[in-house]
C-alpha cells in the first residue's frame, strides 16, 4: 500500500519527524482556514492531482471550518480524522494535554 499524506502546516514539525522516507507529503498553508471555500477546492486539487500509483491519502486535517466537508477521492482511500480541526491531532482523547509523538 502506498500513501501520501496532505497536512495543515501547523502540525508539519511534529509530522515531518513520523513520516516514513519514501512518503509523499504536502503541507498547505495555515492561512487556507480563513477561506474554508479555498481550502476546500486546494485540498479537493491536492487529491486530485496525486499520481495513480498511490492507494491511500491521509490528511492531516479535521473538519477544518468545513473546508474537509464533501471532498472526493476518486481513486483512493481518503482517511480523515474524526476530529474539529487539526489542532486536535495533538489532543489525547478525554484529556486536554499534549500527546506525545515519542
Amino acid at each position: 500500500m502506498k500513501i501520501k499524506i496532505i497536512a495543515c502546516e501547523t502540525v508539519a514539525d511534529e509530522l515531518r519527524s513520523l513520516i516514513p522516507e519514501g512518503v509523499p507529503y504536502k503541507f498547505l498553508e495555515f492561512g487556507l482556514h480563513c477561506t474554508p471555500e479555498l481550502l476546500h477546492a486546494t485540498l479537493q486539487e491536492e487529491i486530485d492531482s496525486t499520481p495513480q500509483d498511490v492507494d491511500t491519502i491521509l490528511l492531516g486535517y479535521g473538519m477544518c471550518s468545513k473546508g474537509t466537508l464533501g471532498l472526493e477521492a476518486r481513486r483512493f482511500r481518503l482517511v480523515i480524522p474524526k476530529l474539529d480541526d487539526c489542532i486536535g491531532l495533538y489532543l489525547v482523547p478525554g484529556r486536554n494535554t499534549i500527546a506525545s509523538t515519542c
